[in-house]
Formats: structure tokens, C-alpha cells, sequence
């Protein structure tokens, strides 16, 4: 009885242990790149990715290979708004800085799909090499596709973030699935520089009130 209790603890709790957390995190870094809209107005759209240990590239769920492709996209999430949002395919800036799985974006690459026969609107995001599934925000990313009267906000309730273009074109969304992304919870510019002015006004209202208390 001694042996078994000694078995159990130093060998197979230890065990069970060890693949319990291999596969958390392997889990973990399959679920998913999850991405911010920090501005999204009809001129300029500026995404950001964190850098994350827990969330990498997750694969296509259909079982085929997902490849190595070093292409993002950022699509419509609902089909019947695919085609409405991206206005024109020039932008004046594309501006992009990070990385993947240690792996730069190449941002001279980047496009913008305008009524494409098959990705409709688009945005893709290039790396300067092939991904991989599990490869994590190494660098935190930042992508801002700017120009004149490029966007409409309104007409797209929610971005998709996918990974690679297999089956573009067959089915919505294409790829390997990410995440997706409300537009409706990007502050408007105004909402954004009067909460700023709020915290300036917080900020210097409450120096003020120390500054009193201390003096008294």
C-alpha cells in the first residue's frame, strides 16, 4: 500500500501534471491572435496586436493543412457587408512596425482589396517570411492604412482577422479563423480628445487638492 501511495505521488501525479500543462499550453497558443481597433474613422484605420504568450496562430478548423503563409487579413465578419466598407484600393500611408514568431511585417507588401471578384474588401498585412501555427506576437503590432475617404465605418459592424487565403473566395471567411473585433466599440475621435482632456483636468484638479492639503 506504501509503494502504491508513493507510485501515485512522485510518479504519476507528477505526469499528469506535466501533460495537463502541455496541453494548456499548447491549447493556448492555437487559440487564436486577438486584435484592437484603436482608430477607425472614414480616412484612417489603425489595428494593434499585443505581444501574448498564451494566444498564437490558430490553425484551420476544417483539418486541412493551414501552410505557412505570411499573409493576414482583415475582412468583414458578416458576408452580406463584405463588399461595403473599403471605398478605394490606394491608400496615401501604410505605416506597420512588430513581428511574429520572431518574424518582421514587410509593410511595402501590404494591400487593399476594393470589390475583389474574391476576397471583396480587404486588408492584408504581409510578413517578410512564412508563419507558422503557435507563432506568437513577438513585437507588438501595429497596422494604419491611411488615406482620403477610404473607409465607411458604418457600413461593417465587426473586423475578422484571418490567417493565410486558402478557400478565398469558396467560403466567408476564408483561412484560418482568428478573431473578430466589434467597430462599434471604437471611440469616435472627438470621444477620444475629450476623455483625454477629462484626465488632464482629473489629473491637474487632484495636484491641486494635495497641493491645499498639504499647505493646511
Amino acid at each position: 500500500m506504501q509503494k502504491l501511495h508513493l507510485v501515485r505521488r512522485f510518479i504519476l501525479l507528477p505526469l499528469a501534471t506535466m501533460f495537463t500543462t502541455v496541453g494548456l499550453l499548447t491549447g493556448q497558443a492555437d487559440a487564436g491572435l486577438i486584435f484592437t481597433i484603436d482608430t477607425f474613422t472614414s480616412d484612417t484605420l489603425s489595428i494593434k496586436l499585443a505581444e501574448d504568450p498564451t494566444t498564437g496562430l490558430a490553425p484551420r478548423t476544417d483539418g486541412l493543412p493551414t501552410g505557412t503563409s505570411p499573409d493576414l487579413y482583415f475582412i468583414a465578419t458578416d458576408e452580406s457587408q463584405k463588399n461595403d466598407w473599403i471605398l478605394q484600393s490606394a491608400a496615401t500611408t501604410i505605416s506597420a512596425s512588430g513581428s511574429i514568431g520572431g518574424i518582421a511585417v514587410k509593410e511595402e507588401f501590404f494591400l487593399i482589396y476594393n470589390n475583389d471578384n474574391f476576397a471583396g474588401d480587404a486588408l492584408r498585412a504581409t510578413f517578410s517570411g512564412g508563419l507558422n501555427t503557435g507563432d506568437v506576437v513577438t513585437e507588438a503590432l501595429t497596422f494604419t492604412w491611411s488615406g482620403t475617404n477610404l473607409f465607411d465605418p458604418d457600413a461593417v459592424d465587426s473586423i475578422t482577422l484571418t490567417w493565410g487565403a486558402s478557400n478565398i473566395g469558396a467560403i466567408h471567411p476564408w483561412g484560418a479563423f482568428q478573431s473578430s473585433t466589434s467597430t462599434a466599440t471604437v471611440p469616435e475621435p472627438s470621444t477620444a480628445i475629450a476623455m483625454g482632456l477629462l484626465g488632464i483636468v482629473g489629473f491637474a484638479g487632484n495636484r491641486r487638492r494635495r497641493r491645499q492639503e498639504s499647505v493646511a
